[in-house]
C-alpha cells in the first residue's frame, strides 16, 4: 500500500497538472498511465498478500463498481455503435473506477489524503494561472487549455470550481499569514478564471462551493470575518475584472430566449431528447458515448445525470445518483470527527462534491475522473476519521507516512 500511495501521489501530479501538453515530448511516456497502471498493480498486491480485509468496499464504492458493470453491459448490447462504448468504458470510465479504489485503500492516514488534496489543489491552480494567461491573449470566450478534462470550457470552469474548497481549507488550516494570503490569492485567481470560460453553470457552481465554504466555515464555524471578506471580494472582482458581456450572458440563466447565440435554446432540446432516449430505451440505454450520435446535430447531453439515463439506462442513473448519495453521508459521518483537521477537510469536500452536482447538471462529465476521485476522498476521510477517534493504544502503529511532507 506504500508503494500505491506513491505512484498515486505521481499519478494525480500528472494527470491534474498535464505537464505532457505544455513540455514538448513528454507525452510520449504516458507518465499518467504508467503511474495508474503502478497504483493500480501495487494495491492489488497488497491485498493479495496479507491485506484482504481492504476488499470490503463501503457502499458508495459498491455502487460505483456497480455502475460500471452496468455501463459494460449497456455498452456491449448497445444497438448504435457497441465498439465505442465498449472502448468508452474500458479505456476511461474504468479507470476512473480503479483510481476511486485506490484512494480508498492507499490513503489510510490523514496525512496522506492531506498531501493528495494538496497536490491537487496546487495542480489545478496551475492550471487556473495559465487560464488567466491565456485569456490576456484573447478576445470572446476562453477556449480551454490543455487537453483532457482541461479542454471545454464548461468542464474547464467546473474543474476549478471544484477545487475552490480545497484552497479555502488549506487556507484555514495555514498557521502563517503569508499562506494564508497565497491561498486567498488563489481562490480569487480561481473565481477569476471561471468568469473568463463564460461558463453558466461554472457561475453557479462557484457560487454553490463559496456559499457552502462561507456556511460551514464561516456562519457555523464561528468565522465571521469569512462572510464579509467572501462578499467583498467577489462583489469587487466581478465589478471590476469581470469581462466584457459577463453579465449578459449571465441573465440567459434566468431567461434562456433572450440568448442571442441560441445556446441555452439548444440546450433545453436536448433535454427534450435526452428524456425521449431514455423513455425508448430504460434499461440500458444506447450505450456511453453514443447519445451524440442520436442528438440530431452531434452534441452531447449537457447534463451528466440525463447522460447516464439515456446511455447507460435508468439502471445506471440510479447507481450514480445513490453513489454520490452515499459520498456525501460518508462526509457528514466525516464532519462529527474529533480532530479539527479531519472536520475541516470534509466541510471542504462536501462543497467540492455539492459543486459538481450542480455542474453535472450542465455538462456531460460523467465518465471523467472528476467525481470518482472526490467519492474516493470521501470514503477515505471517513474512515480515517473514525480511526483517528479511537485510543491511540488501540490503534497499530503507522508506518510510511512521512513520504511526502505537506507543504499546503
Amino acid at each position: 500500500m506504500r508503494a500505491a500511495y506513491l505512484a498515486l501521489v505521481v499519478f494525480l501530479a500528472v494527470f491534474c497538472a498535464r505537464p505532457e501538453d505544455w513540455i514538448p515530448g513528454l507525452s510520449l511516456l504516458h507518465l499518467d498511465r504508467i503511474a495508474g497502471g503502478l497504483a493500480v498493480a501495487a494495491t492489488g498486491m497488497g491485498v493479495v498478500f496479507g491485506q484482504r480485509e481492504a476488499l470490503r468496499l463501503p457502499a458508495s464504492l459498491k455502487f460505483l463498481v456497480l455502475l460500471l458493470a452496468q455501463l459494460l453491459l449497456a455498452a456491449v448490447f448497445s444497438t448504435v455503435w457497441a465498439g465505442g462504448a465498449v472502448n468508452l468504458v474500458v479505456n476511461q470510465f474504468s479507470k476512473a473506477v480503479m483510481i476511486a479504489v485506490v484512494i480508498f485503500w492507499a490513503a489510510s492516514a490523514f496525512e496522506r489524503i492531506r498531501t493528495l488534496l494538496f497536490l491537487q489543489a496546487a495542480s489545478v491552480t496551475l492550471i487556473g494561472v495559465v487560464t488567466i494567461w491565456k485569456g490576456r491573449l484573447l478576445q470572446g470566450r476562453l477556449d480551454g487549455v490543455l487537453g483532457g478534462m482541461y479542454a471545454n470550457p464548461n468542464d474547464l470552469a467546473l474543474s476549478l470550481a471544484v477545487v475552490i474548497p480545497l484552497c479555502f481549507a488549506f487556507l484555514l488550516l495555514s498557521k502563517s499569514r503569508l499562506r494564508r494570503l497565497v491561498w486567498g490569492a488563489v481562490i480569487v485567481a480561481m473565481i477569476y478564471a471561471v468568469t473568463l470560460t463564460y461558463s453558466r453553470g461554472g457561475l453557479l457552481c462557484v457560487l454553490t462551493a463559496v456559499g457552502l465554504c462561507v456556511w460551514q466555515f464561516g456562519v457555523r464555524g464561528g468565522r465571521r470575518w469569512l462572510p464579509v471578506t467572501t462578499a467583498l471580494a467577489f462583489m469587487v472582482l466581478l465589478a471590476v475584472a469581470g469581462p466584457s458581456g459577463y453579465g449578459q450572458r449571465i441573465a440567459t440563466i434566468f431567461n434562456p430566449a433572450s440568448d442571442p447565440t441560441g445556446s441555452a435554446q439548444q440546450r433545453l432540446a436536448l433535454q427534450y431528447r435526452s428524456l425521449a432516449i431514455t423513455f425508448d430505451h430504460p434499461l440500458l440505454g444506447v450505450g456511453p458515448g453514443n447519445f451524440e450520435v442520436l442528438s440530431g446535430n452531434w452534441h452531447v447531453n449537457h447534463d451528466s445525470f440525463m447522460q447516464m439515463a439515456s446511455e447507460g439506462g435508468l439502471p445506471a442513473l440510479l447507481l450514480f445518483t445513490l453513489m454520490l448519495w452515499r459520498a456525501f453521508v460518508d462526509l457528514r459521518a466525516a464532519a462529527k470527527a474529533e480532530r479539527e483537521e479531519v472536520r475541516i477537510f470534509a466541510g471542504a469536500l462536501r462543497a467540492s462534491l455539492a459543486a459538481f452536482v450542480v455542474g453535472a447538471c450542465f455538462a456531460s462529465v460523467a465518465y471523467l475522473f472528476m467525481p470518482y476521485v472526490l467519492v474516493g476522498y470521501s470514503c477515505a476521510l471517513k474512515r480515517i476519521g473514525r480511526q483517528e477517534d479511537v485510543p491511540p493504544q488501540r490503534l497499530p502503529a503507522a508506518q510510511g507516512l512521512r513520504e511526502f511532507p505537506c507543504a499546503g
